[in-house]
């Protein structure tokens, strides 16, 4: 079936004026808050795909008017291709005069509408995509906070772990003595070879793989604390690498990167040294 609204030509002009000004659709939707959807229709000459009534010739007119184009050539044309016949001839020139005494008022109105709709749409949509993120990281603290870690070599220590006194003595740094739920010794009996402190500054998302076996992948705000033990192998993802602390078998690492840089990291017995800070970095005898 044919458009009943086809309106080639003026569609056509619109596409070739805003061509010959190099503006693409979406510079031209962020100035007129009016949908790309809404702008490409117009050019694509289906006018019935968009609102009815008024509300049609006030977006073509909008759009328009940003191209530079003859709205009363373009208001004249529309009226003729729509079929909507011309105020004078339905109306009395009495008439004609009051509606268009009042004319400046009603484009006001009808523009403020517009804006109005596409701001609460475009805020619902904000709205929604701020309401799944949420629910996405809240499902992610869910399913690490359920998740069975008793077989692995380690225990991971809740948000709630409070770091070593700073007024105890050098022995009781993080990394050398941490909370009594991490065992001192592996299942061979033998101390861990690392024993990282982590502490945060800033928020921070965090993937934990210890000896090849994964802890953690979650969120963590400035003030929590997490000690970790490894016999081999402790590889981080840090989400925002200048917001953390890090120290390992005592020793503070240096500056891993800034904020907000993601930042993946392999500590292991033979190179962990590599990350010390430099007053740590001397080479051993």
């Amino acid at each position: 079936m044919n458009n009943i609204f086809e309106m080639g030509s003026i569609g056509e002009e619109l596409l070739a004026a805003r061509q010959k000004k190099n503006i693409s659709l979406d510079e031209i939707a962020e100035q007129t808050h009016i949908s790309r959807r809404h702008l490409d229709n117009l050019e694509k000459d289906r006018l019935d795909q968009l609102p009815g009534g008024e509300l049609r010739w006030l977006i073509l007119r909008q759009y328009a008017q940003i191209l530079d184009l003859d709205t009363e050539n373009l208001y004249h044309r529309y009226r003729v291709i729509s079929g909507t016949p011309h105020p004078s001839q339905a109306r009395t020139a009495p008439k004609q005069n009051r509606i268009a005494a009042h004319r400046p008022f009603f484009r006001f109105l009808f523009t403020s509408l517009v804006t109005i709709l596409l701001l609460v749409l475009g805020g619902l949509g904000l709205y929604h995509e701020i309401v799944s993120r949420q629910a996405e990281i809240q499902n992610a603290q869910t399913a690490a906070q359920t998740a069975n870690l008793q077989d692995l070599p380690l225990l991971l220590a809740t948000t709630t772990t409070q770091a070593p006194d700073p007024a105890a003595p050098s022995s009781t740094l993080p990394g050398t003595s941490v909370p009594a739920t991490l065992p001192p010794v592996n299942n061979n009996g033998a101390p861990y070879a690392l024993n990282l402190w982590i502490e945060f500054q800033a928020p921070c998302w965090v993937s934990v793989n210890v000896d090849g076996r994964q802890v953690t992948r979650q969120e963590f705000y400035r003030g929590e604390k997490l000690p970790f033990r490894a016999n081999n192998q402790i590889a981080l993802i840090l989400g925002n690498a200048g917001g953390v602390s890090i120290q390992i078998n005592g020793s503070p690492l240096r500056r891993l990167g800034s904020l907000g840089e993601v930042k993946r990291l392999i500590f292991t017995p033979d190179n962990y040294r590599e990350y010390l800070a430099e007053s740590e970095a001397t080479p051993s005898p």
